[in-house]
């Protein structure tokens, strides 16, 4: 008997798998959408620079996908490479300084339910925000008065060139979206 399995590759130079029509909608909250022509689910900000290359090199636009929460996604799928973002989970608190450091992955909810074990408050709103800290700063998530730029300081970034961006709340145009 000859079977023919699917091949998994990997991103060049990384660990991370590059998978081919990988079906959204097990990413999205609403549990529909068709598949991503590349997916790829980087644990690392060097894994998600190698999809950036990779997606470059190969002529693909590329999408970032964090949570999907209340995302629709077309039957007929997205072209190009999806990054997405749920992997890349990481936070660190500085107590001296009062601030912490999370990654793009990291769920909302339980970001504020860490700082509110620590006693810091801030991030109460957030409990319920069913969304990564990565669309949170990219729309500003809020709820109940208040917003991501209230507690912002700054946010780290890729371009998709591949080239490390800084952004200050300032330079966001961050709207009052709770209201």
């Amino acid at each position: 008997m000859v079977l023919s399995l699917d091949r998994q590759d990997l991103l060049p130079g990384t660990n991370c798998p590059l998978q081919r029509h990988v079906s959204l909608s097990a990413y999205t909250s609403y549990r529909v959408g068709g598949a991503a022509e590349w997916f790829v689910m980087p644990r690392t900000p060097e894994q998600v620079a190698a999809g950036l290359d990779w997606a470059h090199s190969q002529g693909l636009p590329v999408t970032l996908l964090g949570a999907g929460s209340n995302l629709l996604i077309s039957d007929r799928g997205l072209p190009g490479l999806i990054i997405c973002s749920r992997h890349l989970r990481q936070v660190t608190f500085d107590d001296e300084a009062g601030q912490l450091t999370a990654a793009a992955g990291e769920p909302l909810p339980n970001l504020a339910w860490k700082a509110a074990r620590r006693g810091w408050r801030g991030l109460e709103w957030a409990v319920g925000i069913p969304g990564t800290l990565g669309g949170a700063v990219f729309m500003n998530a809020g709820a109940h008065g208040a917003c991501t730029a209230e507690s912002l300081l700054q946010a780290q970034g890729m371009s998709f060139d591949g080239d490390e961006i800084i952004w200050t709340p300032k330079r966001f145009t961050l709207c009052l979206s709770h209201l």
